[in-house]
């Protein structure tokens, strides 16, 4: 069985909203998590509720490092803490062209996770509140936006993400037009992201 287009390595709050938000769209996801949750989340969905909208999302789960073989983007979203154990376990199993994006607190996480991985490490900043209260249960209730920081790597790979409905994704990057780029994923009348900019 193949292994999924995106993987997100920490299913709590930040990497179920944003692992499910990208599953509801229609790309294939697996969560890697604690077993409690993987188990709710196997067994039931993921339980999202947003304001006054509930619904459940299928999304794959697992407790098993070993499905980053097939991702080609990972979201790494364990806390600060864990992110020497995360990277450690993780490093053996990623393909060599995947890209990892940090979403995390804590500002020496990229060093960190660069120490045991050769892929190119991105950090992101957040802007969401999320909670799980229970396993495999989400509340979102507020934001959602992620900014993904400069880096020498072109991001016009995630161009293909599609996230309908959910969060909007700006992305710094250096180019021709200098390192005060900005390039904003967006998302049109239902066709994929395309790149919209501005110096």
């Amino acid at each position: 069985m193949p292994g999924p287009n995106v993987a997100v390595v920490g299913a709590g709050a930040v990497g179920c909203y944003y692992g499910g938000m990208l599953a509801r769209a229609g790309t294939r996801v697996t969560l890697i998590g604690r077993a409690r949750h993987v188990e709710a989340i196997n067994r039931n969905g993921l339980l999202f509720k947003s304001g006054d909208v509930e619904e459940r999302i299928s999304i794959a789960a697992t407790t098993d490092m070993a499905v980053l073989g097939g991702a080609r983007l990972v979201l790494f979203c364990v806390k600060s803490l864990d992110t020497d154990e995360a990277a450690r376990a993780m490093a053996p199993h990623l393909a060599h062209d995947a890209v990892v994006l940090s979403l995390q607190n804590g500002v020496d996480n990229v060093e960190r996770i660069r120490s045991y991985v050769k892929n190119q490490v991105m950090p992101v900043i957040v802007y969401t509140a999320v909670q799980m209260p229970a396993a495999g249960r989400l509340e979102h209730t507020g934001g959602g936006s992620l900014v993904i920081g400069q880096t020498d790597w072109t991001p016009r790979r995630i161009a293909n993400v599609r996230m309908t409905g959910g969060p909007s994704i700006t992305v710094g990057l250096r180019d021709e037009s200098g390192p005060g780029t900005v390039v904003e994923l967006f998302e049109e009348q239902g066709a994929p992201y395309g790149w919209k900019g501005s110096a």
